[in-house]
């Protein structure tokens, strides 16, 4: 199985999806992604949770939380 990443972007207050992309093997990369400015309850969005997580590893998975200007 080739192994992938998921970058998964949240809103931590709601518990809501905002954005999901998955990658493939690479050394390194980015990805782009577009994010909503206001959550399902019409708040304009905050700070964010970006989740990095392996479909082949346990314990590489990543949570960074970032405050949006």
């Amino acid at each position: 199985k080739e192994e992938g990443w998921y970058v998964v972007v949240g809103d931590s207050t709601t518990r809501e999806l905002l954005a999901l992309k998955r990658m493939g093997l690479e050394v390194r990369g980015s990805v782009r992604l577009r994010l909503p400015t206001h959550n399902g309850a019409g708040v304009t969005l905050r700070r964010v949770a970006v989740y990095v997580m392996s479909d082949s590893y346990l314990g590489l998975d990543q949570q960074y939380d970032i405050v949006l200007d």
